[in-house]
């Protein structure tokens, strides 16, 4: 009689608390080892959920009504995923090593990220990157703005849990890029840090060089204009020299606009654009005019 009313309390029990049997939170992903080189987090150790209107905090997004809304993903819907702009990853970090685990988690969001870190204590730790002033960036930052990784240590027997936003652009039918939670050993994302370096160093150096060629063209053209008053030559110096910094911003925003990204990015690429329907209709205007112009223009490209 004890054991069946012992049974009848213990179901009463599970039943009054319907959050508990609702929220599934993805099962621990334990770590066995720090020189794995590279991880790519596996999708049942982590969910997503979507953000639409940018409206939820760290703190909402722990209460049980948005936490109902975290779902796994399948082959099949990352097939058919709708675009997202803002969206929350979750998943369980376990050391199960005899020692500290010293480990990297990889930022890969374009826009902006947000990592929260809750160890045993529930102690937040909080981290950004992406498109933000450089002051307030965390973690290693590579030259490319986005990615960048925030190296943790996580003690013996340790479980966190791991929230991040992702801010993000994706077309129909793509999974973004921050929805592969990447992790790497130190030894690994240093490895990784280096080529980065050296890399961008190699591309620094070339579109230094293109930009020398394209502001000469510019004020070539500019020369031009100034003789001849054709607005023609005005317009292809302007495209010229729009083109020319946009092979040249990533050496101009660390020059001069760390703390302000947003001004280059993304409008500032764009100026050259708007200046090619003015060259081109002046350039078709002149051409049963002017031969002799039209050969130039035709050798310039």
């Amino acid at each position: 009689m004890k054991t069946i009313q012992t049974l009848i309390i213990v179901i009463c029990a599970i039943f009054s608390q319907p959050g508990i049997s609702q929220t599934h939170f993805p099962a621990a992903f334990d770590i066995v080892s720090d020189t794995f080189g590279t991880i790519t987090l596996p999708a049942r150790h982590w969910q997503y959920a979507e953000d639409r209107a940018d409206s939820w905090t760290i703190d909402s997004i722990r209460q049980q009504a948005i936490e109902a809304k975290f779902r796994g993903i399948t082959a099949k819907k990352s097939e058919n995923m709708d675009p997202m702009y803002n969206y929350w990853v979750r998943f369980r970090l376990k050391n199960t090593m005899q020692r500290e685990a010293q480990i990297a988690l990889e930022f890969s969001s374009p826009w902006q990220s947000d990592i929260y870190i809750f160890d045993p204590t529930q102690k937040e730790r909080h981290f950004r990157s992406g498109i933000i002033p450089w002051s307030k960036r965390d973690g290693y930052t590579t030259k490319n703005l986005a990615k960048s990784y925030l190296p943790v240590s996580i003690a013996a027997g340790d479980e966190w849990v791991v929230y991040m936003k992702n801010s993000t652009i994706n077309g129909q039918g793509t999974m973004p890029s921050g929805l592969l939670i990447q992790l790497y050993d130190m030894d690994k994302m240093r490895s990784e840090l280096s080529q980065s370096e050296d890399i961008n160093y190699i591309l620094t150096i070339k579109n230094s060089l293109f930009f020398g060629i394209l502001l000469w063209v510019a004020i070539f053209n500019l020369f031009f204009f100034l003789i001849v008053k054709e607005r023609v030559y005005l317009y292809f110096a302007l495209y010229v020299f729009f083109l020319g910094m946009t092979r040249f911003l990533t050496p101009l925003y660390h020059l001069f606009f760390r703390e302000h990204p947003t001004i280059l990015f993304p409008y500032f690429s764009t100026f050259s654009l708007a200046f090619i329907p003015f060259f081109t209709t002046h350039f078709f205007a002149i051409c049963s005019e002017h031969i002799f112009t039209t050969l130039f223009w035709i050798s310039c490209y």
